[in-house]
This record gives structure tokens, sequence and C-alpha cells, in this order.
């Protein structure tokens, strides 16, 4: 279920930029409709899809209402926006996974990447964040693996394995658009 379309960044691999809906905010009174309707069918609740959902006013509150009903929840975030009181509001939501978008160590390659962010305040962000969770929210730090930044997968790996994250992962780029298809240059191959 997409929380949000509403974005704060404007990155290269997003598909964002073409969506032709309107953006918008799922209200907690649709979430509830959809939770009452899949009663006993849910296992899982993945709030993401093309926005960022720390800008929902009321994130915190939509992952406590599938939280409350026993069904577990999954977000994805920049990481941009990881001030104390987001970090507080995720941690004490009843959130189970979260995954920070992080596709640099390098904050040269990071914001030609993630158009808009500020590496530097980012990293302080998931620093804070990772201080605080203290092992509540499984936290795996993620790269879409593309050909801006795959030179630096070893560099990668060593700096966000000490991060206090549960899992570093490395994610191949795919085009969302099936007439492109997968972005087969930039899938990295053990």
């Amino acid at each position: 279920l997409e929380m949000t379309n509403h974005c704060n960044l404007a990155c290269v691999m997003c598909p964002r930029a073409k969506q032709a809906r309107p953006e918008g905010m799922l209200s907690l009174g649709l979430l509830e409709s959809i939770l009452d309707q899949a009663e006993g069918r849910l296992e899982i609740v993945d709030f993401d899809m093309f926005g960022e959902l720390l800008l929902h006013p009321r994130f915190d509150e939509l992952i406590r209402a599938a939280s409350r009903r026993g069904v577990r929840t999954s977000v994805s975030t920049n990481a941009t926006l990881l001030t104390r009181e987001n970090c507080e509001r995720l941690i004490q939501s009843g959130l189970d996974f979260l995954v920070l978008s992080i596709d640099s160590a390098d904050a040269r390659t990071y914001e030609k990447i993630r158009v808009g962010a500020d590496h530097r305040a980012m990293r302080e962000g998931v620093e804070l964040f990772l201080s605080m969770n203290a092992g509540k929210i499984f936290t795996v730090v993620q790269k879409i693996h593309m050909r801006d930044n795959r030179e630096e997968v070893w560099d990668y790996l060593r700096e966000f394995r000490k991060s206090g994250a549960d899992f570093v992962r490395l994610k191949p780029y795919y085009d969302l658009d099936p007439a492109i298809g997968p972005d087969s240059d930039a899938v990295f191959e053990a």
C-alpha cells in the first residue's frame, strides 16, 4: 500500500517523474477499510512505491493501525528526513522492517544519484536512527546497484557493515518501464 507518492528528491533511477496520477496521501480511514476487508489474510503490509513515507504527516499512525491488528509492517525511506522526532515516531510506531536507501558511501556519487539530497545530513540522520533504534526495528541499508555506483561495491560494504544496521543489501537496478527492460549493464554479479 503506497503511503504517499510525494517525494523530496528526484533520484535518477526513480520512475516517479513519469507518473501521470496526482500526488496524494493514504488516509487512515482508507487504510482501516482495507485492513477490515483483508482481515485474516494479511501477513505484511509494505507501505512503499514512489513516495517518501516521512513526508506523510501521519506515517506513524498508519503503521500503528496495521501493527495493532497483528500485521507486520515494512517501509523504505531515502533517509533524508531522519530527524530526532521522525526517528522516535518510527521506533514507537511498531514498525517491523525498515530499508534505508543509501546508494553510495561517497558524497559526490550519492548526491548525483539522489538529486536534491545532502549526503552529510543523510548520514547524520542514519547514525542518529541506528543509535536510537538499538535493534527494535530490523534495519537494512540498501544500495541500488547501477552504472553510477558499481565501482564502489567493496567500499560500500566495508562502510555500511559497521553501521549498526542488521543487514546490508545490494539490489540490482531494474527500470520499471517495460519498454526499456532491466539495466543489464548495471547488474552486480558476485
